[in-house]
């Protein structure tokens, strides 16, 4: 047996030994994992990306405040 393969069956045996636990475990970080992603977002407006001196974002707003 190579060391990855031992080191695969002891991995197995301390799950089974500690089933409940790792259960237990295991929806806790689920739980959370679920609660945090509640707080992402994503941003999608161009504006975060310029700084407010950058000449292509003034044309653009310029453009923007004329035609739109």
């Amino acid at each position: 047996m190579g060391k990855h393969d031992l080191a695969t069956v002891r991995f197995a045996e301390f799950i089974i030994r500690w089933r409940w636990a790792t259960i237990l475990l295991t929806l806790v970080f689920v739980t959370a994992a679920g609660y945090g992603s509640t707080k992402l977002f994503f941003k999608n407006d161009y504006r975060i990306w310029f700084s407010e001196e950058n000449p292509q974002l003034q044309a653009f707003e310029t453009l923007q405040d004329v035609y739109a």
